[in-house]
């Protein structure tokens, strides 16, 4: 599914900002009724596994992006995942 999938595990926190801004740079410009909100976006964000003391890093980061700066709904789908609609 191009471009309904945004893997950010892995990435520091500084890059998958600057993924999801890239990601969602066309956000604004789409119709209500576009695919992309219908079925949602599925973000990874990782269970923080592989952080410093297993602590989950990107996911309160990019939820708070999301929401506050893009105005989107964020629904979690399991653990380190998630998905995003308008």
């Amino acid at each position: 599914r191009p471009g309904r999938l945004l893997d950010l595990h892995g990435m520091s926190t500084e890059v998958a900002k600057v993924a999801v801004y890239v990601a969602l740079s066309g956000v604004p410009d789409l119709e209500e009724d576009d695919l992309a909100f219908l079925w949602g976006l599925k973000i990874i964000v990782g269970k923080g596994i592989h952080s410093k003391d297993n602590q989950v890093v990107l996911e309160p980061v990019v939820r708070e992006l999301l929401e506050d700066v893009f105005h989107l709904q964020v629904s979690e789908t399991s653990e380190g995942t998630f998905r995003v609609y308008r």
